[in-house]
């Protein structure tokens, strides 16, 4: 997978003065560039509220992959995006300005991630 990022988009990476659409420290931190894709992506989703937002599995997939697929490579797509879900909500002690709450469905015996809540608690100024 690669991501790419405007100059605008990197210019507030390397900012440590305006940090409100992405926390560079966060975004760094986090250990794959799939996982900082999602972290962006819900920067971009979230604003600074006490009330959290939720994400569907469907909701993600559909917004980050543009190109249509065989149902076989949907069912991956989909798997991956609930492993991207697990990754970045075993990493929010490492993430400052989001909390994350993983939703499951109820009809299986197994648990699947069915959706994420997430809430932006603040957006953090660092000199």
């Amino acid at each position: 997978m690669r991501v790419y990022l405007s100059e605008p988009i990197l210019q507030m990476l390397k900012s440590k003065k305006d940090d409100s659409i992405i926390n560079g420290q966060s975004f760094l931190s986090l250990s794959s560039l799939q996982i900082r894709l999602l972290y962006f992506y819900f920067c971009l989703h979230v604003k600074v509220s006490r009330y959290f937002t939720i994400f569907t599995v469907d909701r993600i997939l559909n917004d980050l992959y543009i190109s249509p697929c065989k149902p076989s490579s949907l069912r991956s797509r989909r798997y991956n995006i609930r492993k991207m879900l697990q990754s970045i909500y075993n990493s929010q002690e490492n993430i400052m300005d989001f909390n994350f709450q993983l939703i499951f469905s109820s009809d299986s015996t197994k648990k699947v991630i069915k959706s994420i809540k997430v809430r932006r608690s603040k957006v953090l100024m660092l000199n």
